[in-house]
Order: C-alpha cells, then structure tokens, then sequence
C-alpha cells in the first residue's frame, strides 16, 4: 500500500523508492500494474440513474518527442491520425480552438448518483459524436436502475442517497445539448441540459432542475492530481 498512497499523494518518483525500498524500475512495474488493474476495473463499470456527463481537457506534452519522426504504436491511445505533431509554442498567451484541437486530449467523463465513474479517453479537441461513438464502450450506461447494485461489494456506498430507485429510467445530464446529447439519443437513453437552444435563443431550465456538480468536482479532483503528481 506504500507505493499507491505516495503516488495519490503526488509523492516524487526518488522519494517514493526510498521510502519503500525499491529501484525506479521497479516503481515503474508497479505503478503500470495498477493504473492496468484500474482501467480494467473501470471498463467493467456501469453508470445507471442519473448521469452528469461532461468533457475535460488535459494538454498534452511533446517533451523529449522528436516531432519529424512523431510516431506510437498501433495499441497506444495516442494512434490517432486526426492528430498532427504541432510546432513549439511559445509560452503565454490563450489556446485558439485550432491550437486546442492539438495541444489537449478529451476525457469524456461522467458519475451517477451510486458514485460509479467513467473517464475516457475520446479524442483531441472537442469530442465530436462519431469520436464518442468509437471511445465509449457499448453498455457502458444501463437504460434502468437494477434491483441491486452490481458493483456494491467492490465499492464504498454513495455519500448522499440517491435519487433514483430500482426500475427507474436512467437520466444523462450535461451542461448543453451537442454530441453528447445525440450520443444519448443513439444508445435509447434519456437526456436533459441545462443550456439549449430554441429557435435560435438560448435558454435554461429551471433552477429545479438537475446539474452536474458533481462530474465538475470530478474534473477538479482529476486535474489537482495531474499537477500534483507532474507526469509527462
């Protein structure tokens, strides 16, 4: 348990070996394993009930990548020929949305209300629906709440109870129709947004209606722990 709590708690690769006695080869053994073991457990997750779904953004770095021969392999996540190596940028300044399109990686991401969480790689720049269509695992929300929660035995019990109860419609929430509302639409489950547009205006719901506070928690808690532990 030494090893993964350093590593939550953004702990240096040296600091982290000496504290628990081992080479950084081996640092990097272990440290793959687990993000493997939680990346398969994710992928057997579901989401039912209601769903706050949302997109996040994470630049990529091109250190130590000679850009002339930019190449990954086929099984990497970074295969995508959409992608085009970019010149240096220079430091400052606002990302365009071309230099958007090039420089950040989409995490579609999403929880329901029984704290179960996806976060998917789905592209650069902003996710478009054939790019969910091609990331996001088929099944991966259930039309209905189940009578019993699958995963319960794996996982801690929601903080706040939910909403929803067993054979209740599940319910995807997002902060504006789009391609995640079309993606909705495609897989026969339900969709509400806060922000939509009729006949050219736009509009929100009601302050009764649902948000997605906590996928936004979800995001900032994912993003402290990118800066903190400083990967490449």
């Amino acid at each position: 348990m030494k090893c993964p709590m350093s590593m939550l708690n953004g702990v240096s690769i040296k600091n982290t070996c000496e504290y628990c006695g081992i080479t950084e080869t081996t640092y990097y053994r272990l440290r793959n394993r687990i993000f493997y073991g939680m990346q398969v457990f994710l992928s057997e997750l579901k989401l039912y009930g209601n769903i706050e779904v949302d997109n996040c953004f994470v630049h990529v770095s091109y250190k130590g990548v000679d850009l002339q021969v930019y190449d990954y392999p086929e099984d990497s996540i970074f295969y995508d020929h959409s992608s085009k190596p970019r010149p240096g940028r220079k430091r400052g300044g606002a990302y365009s949305s071309q230099s958007k399109n090039a420089n950040s990686i989409c995490i579609f991401t999403g929880i329901d209300d029984y704290g179960h969480v996806t976060a998917s790689y789905a592209g650069f720049g902003n996710a478009n629906y054939r790019a969910l269509k091609n990331y996001i695992p088929e099944g991966k929300f259930l039309l209905t709440v189940p009578e019993k929660d699958p995963f319960g035995d794996f996982m801690k019990p929601p903080v706040s109870e939910a909403k929803t109860k067993p054979g209740d419609q599940s319910l995807m929430i997002a902060d504006k129709e789009g391609a995640i509302g079309k993606y909705a639409g495609s897989i026969g489950i339900q969709f509400e947004s806060h922000v939509y547009r009729r006949d050219g205006v736009q509009r929100k719901f009601s302050p009764q209606s649902h948000n997605i506070q906590r996928v936004n928690a979800l995001h900032r808690r994912l993003k402290d722990y990118l800066h903190r532990a400083n990967y490449v």
